[in-house]
């Protein structure tokens, strides 16, 4: 999390207002220095991934545009601004870069919907310590229409944001990223990835290492076939 709020001073200093979420108690040592614009919630009990963002989201003061972050994210600020511009567009739903791991290879954070086979098949490659790729081809320089682009790192206009209720609190951690691209898209909004903008996530894969997390997975893989059943 320092890196990243480095990361993000200058936006900060251009006026962004920075929302960190402590969901658990921690040292806090990593919020020196981190610039203007901060805004700490410290949560009495553990909230899930969209309650979190929800209550953050509640925090931003009328700004035009939600962004939501991973603590694990590298990134440089113009990122945002080269989001910003893609953004603008008149039918703007979810906005995101192209995301590569810490080794430079593409991640899988472009993604079809959701199926049993294939959310199946990502976790069983995750426990054998395989790597997943995304669902699409990430280059050159246009926007690709994707059907959901993973919560580590997703733009929103804050209207387009409100109007769908945010994310559904009833997933506590996994798949609220393809819900509320799915919802979001019922609006004719759709989710755009830039590839030509990329960011740096180093992530964890906690379902491969945790079976609290591997059952969180499961209940939220049967919400959400059940949701979009039809």
């Amino acid at each position: 999390m320092r890196a990243l709020l480095a990361d993000l001073r200058r936006a900060a200093e251009a006026g962004a207002r920075i929302v960190v979420t402590l969901n658990l108690p921690e040292d806090e040592s990593f919020l020196a220095g981190a610039g203007p614009g901060l805004l700490v919630l410290r949560n009495t009990s553990p909230l899930g991934f969209g309650a979190n963002h929800n209550q953050a989201f509640r925090h931003i003061g009328g700004a035009d545009r939600f962004v939501v972050l991973n603590p694990d994210i590298r990134c440089d600020a113009s990122v945002f601004k080269d989001l910003l511009s893609a953004a603008d567009a008149p039918d703007a739903g979810v906005c995101a870069p192209c995301v590569l791991s810490r080794e430079g290879l593409i991640e899988d954070s472009a993604r079809r919907h959701p199926s049993l086979s294939r959310v199946l098949h990502r976790v069983l490659r995750r426990m054998r310590g395989q790597r997943t790729t995304p669902d699409y081809q990430l280059d050159g320089d246009q926007p690709i229409v994707v059907d959901w682009a993973a919560g580590m790192f997703m733009m929103f206009p804050s209207q387009v944001f409100a109007e769908v209720g945010g994310f559904d609190e009833r997933y506590f951690m996994y798949l609220e990223d393809a819900d509320i691209c799915r919802r979001v898209s019922m609006l004719r909004r759709p989710t755009r990835v830039l590839p030509w903008i990329e960011v740096v996530h180093d992530a964890r894969r906690a379902t491969s290492r945790s079976l609290k997390h591997f059952r969180w997975h499961v209940a939220s893989m049967a919400r959400y076939l059940w949701r979009f059943r039809r």
